[in-house]
């Protein structure tokens, strides 16, 4: 059993698990696609593909960085104009676009080159996991959202989202494959 979240299911697993599943006739595979985090021992889960910052990693659980993850504080270019911000103090008073978490609020962390650090808090107008509806949200002028790089690298190079804050990022993640310690499992 493996464990995606959903959006780099649709962007990325689908190729691969027609593939595997062609090159492997024996092999049934049961895909779960969530966007929480999954307990993998008492959900039957053998591996998890997740995005995780280094200290985000479980020490019970073996763990793979597969590629490394970057994340991105976008908006379209009509709403930084009309919203223009210099430092992350100042996302405080804009509305953002973002997942939540069990006390309802949506986090973001930034850094700049010099060390500052910078945590955020807030409500969000649209709490949502979804990724694609975060963009387009984002790309409709209704807020700014924190979106990984492989889902709206194309629209930062076509100028329909743009980076805020460029001097600033998101803490380091890295797409990982987590699998319980199973001594002799293949």
């Amino acid at each position: 059993r493996v464990s995606s979240p959903v959006g780099l299911a649709n962007q990325f697993l689908n190729p691969l698990v027609c593939d595997f599943l062609t090159r492997y006739p024996k092999v049934q595979l049961d895909l779960l696609l969530v966007n929480r985090r999954v307990d993998l021992i008492n959900e039957g889960i053998d591996v998890a593909l997740r995005v995780r910052e280094a200290e985000d990693e479980e020490p019970n659980l073996v763990t793979k960085r597969l590629r490394e993850a970057r994340t991105e504080v976008v908006a379209c270019a009509d709403f930084l104009a009309a919203h223009p911000v210099s430092h992350p103090t100042e996302l405080l008073n804009l509305p953002l676009l973002g997942a939540l978490d069990a006390d309802r609020l949506a986090r973001l962390r930034l850094f700049n080159q010099t060390g500052e650090r910078f945590e955020i808090a807030m409500p969000a107008r649209l709490g949502v996991e979804d990724f694609i509806m975060r963009k387009e949200a984002a790309q409709a002028g209704l807020g700014f959202t924190v979106l990984p790089l492989m889902h709206c690298e194309s629209e930062l190079a076509s100028g329909a989202l743009v980076r805020m804050l460029p001097d600033w990022h998101c803490a380091p993640a890295w797409l990982q494959a987590v699998y319980p310690h199973r001594r002799g499992v293949l």
